[in-house]
């Protein structure tokens, strides 16, 4: 069951807009054309009524029906799994070649590797048990400084703290002003330091 809803009854309006035939000998007008549609889309109709002065080859009046769509946004996917990398930067030391040579000897000598997903099942598991995942280290210029960074910027904050309680003060203003372009002129040159070494 469709449970379905005429629009042409729904709306309230001149009769002028509901009627959508003249009969020819009595010019009388009727409602014979309806638009339906489900009562759960009743909500997104606008409006709905016959046009008066369409030209078509009919004696009927065209009806339109108004409506509003409206597009969902695509879900996105929160909490995705991150796919593990290999370590293979621990490839480069000779003893972890042969350890890892060694250990898929073994396993594929083992177990049986008929077909292809055995085989990259195998030898996957093999090299994370040997070599590892990686880990990401996000290094930063600000983290490599052994707290030179953080005497400079904390000698700031100082001098600020004290002119901020001695707002009158000009020596105290003066002292902030003069840590705070010392502080900045030393941070720049910290920063481009750690860039060339890195």
């Amino acid at each position: 069951m469709q449970k379905l809803t005429i629009l042409n009854t729904v709306f309230e309006q001149a009769s002028k807009y509901k009627f959508t035939w003249m009969h020819p000998r009595s010019h009388h007008w009727h409602l014979i054309d309806y638009v339906l549609t489900r009562q759960r889309d009743l909500r997104d109709v606008r409006l709905t009524r016959a046009v008066r002065g369409s030209e078509a080859w009919s004696d009927h009046r065209l009806v339109k029906f108004t409506v509003f769509m409206s597009a969902k946004s695509p879900k996105r996917q929160h909490g995705r799994s991150v796919v593990k990398k290999l370590d293979v930067c621990k490839l480069q030391d000779a003893t972890m070649q042969v350890e890892l040579q060694s250990s898929l000897s073994e396993a594929l000598t083992d177990s049986s590797t008929d077909g292809w997903p055995i085989f990259k099942k195998t030898v996957f598991a093999t090299t994370a048990e040997v070599i590892g995942y990686w880990k990401s280290h996000h290094k930063d210029w600000f983290d490599d400084q052994d707290g030179s960074a953080r005497h400079l910027l904390d000698e700031m904050h100082d001098t600020h703290l004290s002119w901020i309680n001695d707002k009158s003060n000009a020596s105290e203003r003066a002292a902030y002003t003069s840590a705070r372009s010392a502080a900045q002129r030393s941070l720049r040159q910290i920063k481009e330091q750690w860039w060339l070494k890195n």
